[in-house]
């Protein structure tokens, strides 16, 4: 250092990390709100259509069911009490003869019986509403066309019965245009349910009735049971 400059101080700072001093408080956090952010506009939509769907799928079950009791109020009583329902059936045979188209069946048949349905004048007649699965079978010869039907009777239309299963058969056409006479033989057969109320009945109508055969007895035959 040359004489007549001034010494410059010289700044030494010393860090204390044995200090005591004031720790830095924490973040501040927010409180949290004391009432929840009211929902935005249009947010509760869906929610309102789930519960409109479910409720629409809950008034068309009531409607099905309510239906269903009106169509068949024996359903009730056969789901409670199976041990004590009596079913409606019957089977006629022996079908050969026929008025006015309706064939007439046998009753004292060994495969014959009735029970809660009656017979008459070739009709069984049903003893309670509900549904019933309706079964003929008539054995035949192929002659000319053979029609085969199982009708309704009832006061609604008295004026003749309703044709509700048909069957109709055509021999073969011969060289000239017409139904060829064979000797051919043939079965018609026709089931399926139907709801008959009280006092309504069912027969057994057929077409050229002369071309209808019974070898055996059970070759024709005619029946129905509650479903």
């Amino acid at each position: 250092m040359q004489d007549g400059d001034c010494a410059q101080p010289h700044h030494v700072y010393k860090l204390n990390t044995h200090g005591n001093y004031p720790q830095v408080p924490p973040p501040m956090v927010p409180p949290p709100r004391a009432y929840p952010l009211p929902p935005r506009p249009g947010a509760q939509w869906p929610q309102v259509l789930v519960v409109l769907l479910l409720f629409l799928i809950f008034c068309a079950m009531t409607v099905q069911a309510v239906f269903l009791y009106h169509n068949n109020p024996t359903s009730t009583t056969t789901s409670t009490s199976n041990s004590t329902r009596t079913i409606a059936a019957a089977a006629v045979t022996e079908g050969v003869h026929y008025r006015n188209e309706v064939m007439l069946w046998s009753t004292s048949d060994d495969s014959s019986h009735l029970h809660e349905m009656t017979y008459q004048d070739g009709c069984l007649q049903a003893k309670r509403d509900g549904f019933y699965f309706v079964y003929s079978k008539v054995f035949f010869a192929e002659r000319h066309s053979f029609h085969h039907s199982v009708s309704l009777v009832t006061d609604t239309y008295p004026s003749k019965p309703i044709d509700l299963l048909v069957a109709r058969n055509y021999p073969a056409a011969s060289a000239n245009g017409y139904g060829a006479i064979t000797s051919a033989k043939s079965s018609s057969y026709l089931g399926g349910v139907v709801h008959l109320r009280k006092g309504e009945a069912l027969c057994v109508r057929v077409r050229n009735a002369a071309q209808v055969l019974r070898s055996v007895p059970n070759e024709n035959f005619f029946g129905a049971y509650m479903l």
